[in-house]
């Protein structure tokens, strides 16, 4: 393959977010998950805490079928 192919990967830097990509890569809010120090005696997330960047099942692109648990069947009628 040509270095020069305008399809190239390495061709190609990155500019401009890509609107369609999914978690956004440019996300600049503070996720409450990650407190930021990479070791050590950081503080621990709070009890409950969701991240910011982890979405709802229901929404979640990549869930799918698995976002909504299989209904219970009614043995007791």
């Amino acid at each position: 393959m040509d270095e020069r192919d305008p399809h190239h990967a390495l061709n190609n830097p990155i500019d401009d977010p890509d609107p369609t990509e999914w978690p956004d890569p440019y996300e600049k809010r503070p996720d409450p998950l990650d407190p930021g120090e990479p070791f050590g005696e950081e503080p621990r997330a709070p009890t409950g805490a969701t991240s910011t960047s982890a979405p709802h099942p229901n929404q979640d692109i990549e869930a799918g079928d698995k976002a909504q648990p299989p209904k219970r069947d009614k043995l007791d009628e």
